[in-house]
């Protein structure tokens, strides 16, 4: 097995590349989880590694860890063998969303929770990561050309703005009540930055009341760019708002929603 800095030093790269630091962790506890099965890896080991009767998702995912570490060892003089498991790409499908009714159930259930809901609105009402929500500050509040903004870090490490407006601004105002400019937006009951459990925990919650099943961060996230998009907001402008390096990435997130077929529908008839 890698010695733990080495690994350390893997996760930093992968994020630097850049990647989020969800597939970082998930990176290296691929890496580790060949070590544990094959020992020390030679070709042969690798190879029937990748022959096992798993699922083909996650052998992609966990081909793509392996040669991302391939990568890293090489720059770094060490010799690890390669694999060449390379099936073809599986089609991605545009992520689940939230139908209008379903947003505005989330948003009331959300309303009425508490500090528990104020985690799931900053949310839905900004479409951040959760990572990106936990590490929000107070000073990340800004006024441009008096408008006010909520900046957020993108994956690749530039700054994003979103405004502050409505319900969000009602939001911004009670999570920076009492607080200086270096503390945390979000923080737990004792004051300390929130951790991620407790995140997924008030999605969770949120979704139970509001019968909406399955409910996680980055359902949220892709019920934000709906709800932008059936406001109105060009998909250029929606792309800038979530931080999305690809205008593609931001159609995956941007889906057809049976309200939408229903108005087409209308529009057909003669």
């Amino acid at each position: 097995m890698p010695h733990e800095e080495l690994l350390n030093s893997f996760a930093t790269y992968i994020i630097g590349r850049p990647s989020s630091p969800n597939t970082a962790r998930e990176y290296v506890k691929d890496v580790k989880h060949i070590y544990t099965t094959v020992g020390d890896p030679t070709s042969e080991s690798i190879s029937e590694y990748f022959a096992r009767p798993v699922g083909l998702a996650r052998k992609i995912r966990v081909a793509s860890a392996w040669r991302t570490w391939v990568e890293f060892c090489t720059r770094r003089g060490i010799e690890v063998p390669t694999t060449d498991f390379a099936p073809r790409r599986i089609p991605k499908k545009i992520r689940e969303s939230l139908e209008e009714e379903q947003y505005q159930s989330v948003l009331r259930a959300a309303e009425q929770m508490g500090r528990r809901g104020e985690i799931v609105l900053l949310l839905m009402l900004t479409g951040m990561r959760e990572n990106e929500a936990r590490k929000a500050k107070v000073s990340d509040v800004v006024t441009i050309n008096s408008n006010r903004y909520l900046k957020a870090d993108s994956k690749g490490g530039d700054e994003r703005l979103v405004p502050v407006r409505g319900k969000l601004e009602t939001l911004i105002e009670v999570l920076i009540k009492g607080k200086s400019s270096k503390d945390f937006l979000l923080l737990d009951s004792f004051n300390r930055p929130i951790k991620r459990n407790r995140i997924v925990s008030a999605v969770k919650a949120a979704g139970k009341i509001a019968g909406v099943n399955h409910l996680h961060p980055h359902r949220l996230r892709s019920g934000f760019s709906d709800w932008l998009r059936r406001k109105g907001v060009d998909i250029r402008t929606i792309q800038s708002i979530l931080g999305h390096a690809s205008l593609e990435t931001t159609m995956k997130y941007t889906r057809v929603t049976s309200t939408d077929l229903e108005g087409v529908g209308e529009k057909m008839e003669l």
